[in-house]
């Protein structure tokens, strides 16, 4: 982990100032947050669903995905095959990778923005912990199916599309008030204690049936992009 941190140091601050400077500032400077955390744009799609909104949640994951997107193409393309062998395990090398986009996730979607939510909204402390928790989810469950989608043998630029596109789908489903994933990861809506377990379950069985089920194999016959 240290040694992707100083190798992706340059990568991490690269995705973490522009998450600042196009969402988290913008947002909490220009666009009004409500004074009511579980009506914000954060907490709630469906109740000021706009275009606006739609473009905001969008850009939000996208940077994200093109910091994973990027971390992911150079790992798994340029180095492979040159550093894997040093680790004790191939599941060694991919939990490694694994990790690294979880702290990605954790620097972008959970210390990034915490800042700013305790400062608007500090009598909801509880409240701005439990978005936070469940925007790290939601950010870290498209991560994973972005890797998973590389592994199958997508391009990069195929999975980052396909992600992207299940992402602004389930913001449009929320906004017309249709079933969708994502209204289980907003406190405005159906996400609780309950799905908070349910999905961190979730998730920690996908990352475990990756680093168990990938193979060097997989790794190497990508697409052509490897070649």
């Amino acid at each position: 982990m240290a040694t992707d941190l100083l190798k992706h140091r340059i990568l991490l601050g690269a995705v973490l100032g522009l998450q600042l400077l196009t969402c988290w500032v913008p947002y909490f400077r220009f666009f009004s947050p409500s004074p009511v955390l579980r009506e914000s744009w954060l907490s709630s799609v469906s109740t000021a669903f706009s275009s606006v909104l739609v473009l905001f949640w969008t850009w939000l994951m996208a940077i994200g995905l093109i910091g994973v997107g990027a971390y992911w193409s150079t790992e798994v393309n340029d180095r492979f095959a040159l550093e894997a062998w040093r680790h004790a395990s191939f599941q060694s090398w991919i939990g490694q990778k694994i990790r690294f986009v979880l702290l990605l996730n954790a620097v972008v979607y959970g210390l990034a923005p915490l800042p700013f939510l305790l400062a608007s909204y500090p009598d909801e402390a509880i409240s701005v912990l439990l978005l936070i928790a469940f925007l790290l989810l939601y950010s870290t469950h498209l991560s994973l199916i972005f890797l998973i989608a590389t592994l199958l043998g997508a391009k990069t630029a195929y999975a980052f599309t396909c992600t992207l596109s299940y992402h602004v789908l389930n913001l449009l489903l929320d906004g017309v008030g249709w079933p969708n994933t994502l209204q289980y990861f907003l406190i405005g809506e159906q996400a609780g204690i309950a799905s908070l377990a349910i999905v961190t379950g979730l998730l920690v069985l996908m990352i475990g049936m990756m680093i168990g089920k990938t193979t060097p194999t997989t790794i190497t016959r990508r697409g052509s992009e490897y070649q």
